[in-house]
C-alpha cells in the first residue's frame, strides 16, 4: 500500500502559525477476523467464521489549525479535521439453507468523521509553577449501518446494498481533556 503523507506549517505573526495535513492510513485487520474457527467447525446456532481475504481498513484524513500564542508562556489553538474510513469489517450472515445460518467478516462499511478542537496551554515557568492543558473537542462519526439479512438478499437479488449513515459507536460528540 501507498501512505501519502503531507503536513505543512506556516507562520502568519511571530507568535501565530495555520498548520495542514493531509494523508492515507492503513490498518491490517486484528488477526481474530482472519482466522476465527480455521478448521471450520460447525457447532449448534450459527457459527463464525475468519475470513483471510480481508483488505485492510483504509483512512483518508485533512487537517487545517491555527495556533497563536497569547503569552510566552499562554497558547490556543483551533484544528477542524474530516476522515473518510473505508473497507471498515462487517459481520455477514450466509444462510446454508432454511434455517441454517453463519457469520464471516466482509469489507464492507465505511465511515466519516468530522470534528472540530479546541485547546488552550499554558507552561509552567520557573516563577509560575503551574501549568496545564484543556482541550474540547466536538465531532460527529457517522456510518452506514446494514442489516445482516440485508446482505443476503442484495446478493441473491444482484444489487447493492443500501446503506443508511447512523451514529457509529465510538462516536463522542464532546469530549473534555485537561492536564
Amino acid at each position: 500500500q501507498i501512505s501519502p503523507r503531507l503536513g505543512v506549517s506556516f507562520p502568519i505573526t511571530d507568535q501565530g502559525i495555520i498548520h495542514f495535513s493531509y494523508g492515507h492510513f492503513y490498518q491490517l485487520p486484528s488477526l481474530s477476523y482472519l482466522y476465527t474457527n480455521p478448521e471450520f467447525k460447525y457447532a449448534v446456532g450459527s457459527p463464525t467464521y475468519g475470513n483471510a481475504n480481508l483488505n485492510p481498513e483504509r483512512t483518508v484524513t485533512y487537517e487545517i489549525g491555527l495556533q497563536q500564542g497569547l503569552s510566552d508562556n499562554v497558547a490556543f489553538n483551533v484544528t477542524g479535521y474530516y476522515k473518510d474510513v473505508r473497507d471498515l469489517l462487517a459481520s455477514q450472515q450466509v444462510r446454508i439453507s432454511g434455517t441454517q445460518t453463519y457469520y464471516t467478516f466482509v469489507n464492507k462499511d465505511y465511515g466519516n468523521i468530522k470534528g472540530l478542537i479546541l485547546s488552550f496551554t499554558k507552561r509552567k515557568t520557573m516563577d509560575d509553577l503551574w501549568g496545564f492543558t484543556l482541550d474540547y473537542t466536538y465531532q460527529v462519526s457517522e456510518g452506514n449501518d446494514v442489516n445482516s439479512d440485508a446482505f443476503f438478499l442484495d446478493l441473491s437479488s444482484g444489487r447493492q446494498s443500501e446503506k443508511v449513515p447512523v451514529l457509529l459507536d465510538w462516536d463522542k460528540s464532546h469530549q473534555i481533556n485537561s492536564t
